[in-house]
């Protein structure tokens, strides 16, 4: 509950600026494939997530049925295996969503995935019983994301590589900015 406000009500106070990728993601999100976001620390990943969080919300999607799960909470947990990936989210719907995982649309956010080395095969696993879940990952160890989703998800992924904000986008962002 702490990670998803949401689920009580709360709203998030969140930037205006959306990065680049952020369209791209929307519009790709109900599109079956698992959405990578990969770059850097400090990027504003997790921003971004909590933004297309958001805007699911704004656009009908009930609370219940989206997720954000920052991996490097459990780290230790998911690395001596003391619970999956599948249980975690098995929990969510259960209790959350109060629906079986995947029996009607759910949007799952995973921030630092690279903290769990089975995750690009978990998803790969849901992904290919074709539930109606989405999923969208991100990761600060850039390599080992895309490498992990390049192996596993082959076909079934878009990467996006999250980098530092480009002289453009720090102008559009003070463009958008109150006076």
């Amino acid at each position: 509950h702490t990670w998803n406000p949401w689920w009580q009500g709360r709203s998030l106070v969140l930037p205006e600026f959306r990065r680049h990728p952020f369209s791209d993601i929307q519009q790709d999100l109900r599109g079956g494939k698992v959405q990578v976001l990969a770059g850097p620390r400090q990027t504003g990943k997790t921003t971004l997530l909590r933004q297309l969080l958001v805007d699911l919300h704004a656009h009908g999607t009930p609370p219940s049925r989206t997720l954000y799960l920052p991996l490097d909470a459990f780290q230790d947990e998911l690395q001596e295996g003391q619970i999956s990936l599948r249980e975690l989210l098995q929990i969510f719907s259960e209790e959350i969503a109060r629906i079986p995982l995947g029996s009607m649309e759910e949007f799952i956010f995973l921030d630092e995935v690279h903290v769990y080395p089975k995750w690009n095969r978990e998803i790969k696993v849901l992904h290919d019983q074709q539930l109606s879940v989405h999923f969208v990952v991100s990761g600060s160890a850039s390599s080992i994301v895309l490498r992990d989703a390049a192996v596993a998800l082959a076909g079934r992924s878009i990467e996006y590589t999250i980098l530092p904000l480009t002289l453009a986008e720090t102008l559009e962002g003070k463009l958008d900015a109150p006076a």
